[in-house]
């Protein structure tokens, strides 16, 4: 799982994506009090957990990817591409939740934070697909990434009401947004087609 986040606080937490209950089943990244990532599986705490080991700068965008082994029992954290945290959890136990993005199965959880995209892939990504889809900032479109085979699915904030995913899954799994603030206006970078924090824009502006 990939994704870029700007948190606004370090003492209001909340939810980058859930699939599950909480600490019931499922899996589920989580923004905590202390300006951390955390990835948790079903009812564990310690061992059922990993947190990125370094607080993340307020106001700054980051590139986050969880890594997680096919058994679904090894953790590793990769912080703009490089290696932080790694874990070792049991299996989760299963869910039929559908996916939430900013938000937990219990209809809370709204975070404090800035998200622009999430991929998901259906291969344990390494550290140098990390650092590729960091891009040394720029966000890298994932479709263009040399393992997009394995981009299962990939949602990205257009400043819509619906987030459609472009992943290789088909648009089967859009999301329609709710209780959030989703369009952000930042001007044109040095690269018309990026805006001034590097990230692909949706339109080319014409003015400043």
């Amino acid at each position: 799982i990939s994704f870029w986040i700007m948190p606004n606080s370090n003492t209001l937490d909340g939810y980058v994506l859930s699939k599950g209950a909480f600490r019931t089943s499922g899996y589920y990244i989580y923004y905590d009090g202390s300006a951390r990532t955390v990835y948790y599986q079903t009812n564990q705490s310690g061992a059922g957990q990993t947190n990125n080991s370094s607080a993340l700068t307020l106001g700054k965008w980051h590139h986050c990817v969880l890594s997680v082994s096919d058994s679904g029992t090894d953790s590793q954290w990769y912080i703009n591409g490089e290696v932080d945290t790694a874990d070792t959890h049991t299996a989760a136990t299963a869910d039929t939740r559908n996916l939430q993005i900013y938000n937990r199965g219990g209809g809370s959880g709204n975070p404090n934070f800035g998200l622009t995209e999430i991929s998901i892939w259906n291969k344990t990504l390494t550290q140098a697909e990390s650092q590729e889809l960091y891009n040394s900032g720029l966000a890298l479109d994932a479709k263009t990434h040399s393992a997009s085979a394995n981009l299962l699915h990939y949602w990205r904030n257009n400043g819509l009401g619906t987030w459609t995913d472009i992943g290789n899954a088909g648009s089967l799994y859009n999301g329609t947004p709710a209780n959030i603030t989703e369009t952000m206006l930042i001007t044109a970078g040095v690269d018309s087609s990026r805006d001034s924090q590097g990230f692909l824009m949706n339109r080319q502006r014409t003015t400043n």
